[in-house]
């Protein structure tokens, strides 16, 4: 629940007024800076923490002159963490607002008043963390794995697959070699890059991914004459952040298709290289003002 800030230095001395119903934008930061309280007033102050790029696609290899795989598609980017937070400040209390490295952090530590909210890489594990808000802690997607590589290393021989869609409902995965084309050696498609997260309240910021993004295609190589080579392709990357009263967030990067290798008597024929992934947004904090009734 929303709370007085009574530890929050400056802030002490003034009632607070009743919360608002209504709500207007009032500044957004990409970068560090200072926010100024205006004026005696409730302002609601969202944090996102940066979305991760898209892993590399991985290179086709070859085994014993034979045994041929197809590079597995880069896992998609982990979008950040969201915190959404209400709080009464009084006129001319100053709010540190530090941006580095993916992280934003929102106030000051050991107050009743500091957020933070961490990047989201792009490892199964590593999703971006959120503390410190009093309406909305929310920790952020997962981005979608690389689909496998083909493999002639089994019987029956396998295909590449496609990657996987990121996580809430983001970037689509991406095809395993090119369209029409399904080769066992084929690179695997690029996972897709997960959107970023937010309270339904903060979901006028968000954009929505859907297939205007995607994982990179896999690459393609056979070892006719002349070799028939379709490299992988990059993930999508996201646009930076602008800011403005339009202001959107989208999140991570997707990834890179994966390679593809054909060989013969040892000899390399055709090897087509993966793409690589793409990159993710970074970090945001989006302040409004309350209006007074």
């Amino acid at each position: 629940m929303t709370t007085y800030s009574k530890r929050y230095p400056m802030n002490a001395g003034i009632k607070p007024g009743p919360i608002p119903t209504t709500w207007n934008y009032l500044n957004s930061y990409i970068i560090s800076s200072m926010f100024t309280a205006p004026e005696h007033n409730w302002y609601k102050i969202f944090v996102w923490g940066g979305s991760g790029a898209g892993q590399n696609g991985i290179a086709g290899t070859e085994i014993n002159n034979s045994q041929r795989y197809g590079g597995v598609g880069g896992r998609g980017g982990n979008s950040g963490g969201f915190s959404a937070h209400q709080v009464w400040l009084k006129k001319g209390t100053t709010v540190p607002i530090n941006i580095s490295s993916g992280t934003a952090r929102v106030g000051v530590s050991g107050t009743d008043l500091f957020i933070q909210c961490t990047n989201g890489g792009n490892t199964a594990s590593s999703p971006g963390t959120a503390s410190g808000g009093n309406l909305a802690n929310l920790s952020g997607a997962i981005g979608g794995a690389g689909g496998t590589g083909g493999s002639t290393a089994s019987s029956p021989v396998t295909a590449g697959a496609a990657g996987q869609i990121g996580g809430n409902n983001g970037a689509i995965g991406g095809d395993p070699g090119p369209s029409g084309s399904t080769p066992p050696s084929s690179g695997g498609g690029g996972g897709g890059g997960a959107k970023a997260v937010g309270d339904a309240y903060a979901s006028k910021y968000l954009n929505v991914m859907g297939s205007a993004y995607s994982g990179g295609r896999g690459g393609y190589a056979a070892n006719s004459n002349p070799p028939k080579i379709t490299i992988g392709t990059a993930g999508s990357s996201m646009a930076s952040i602008i800011v403005s009263s339009s202001i959107k967030i989208t999140g991570a990067g997707s990834g890179g298709g994966g390679g593809s290798y054909q060989g013969e008597g040892g000899a390399i024929i055709a090897r087509a290289t993966p793409g690589a992934g793409g990159s993710g947004q970074g970090a945001a904090v989006i302040i409004e003002q309350g209006v007074k009734t």
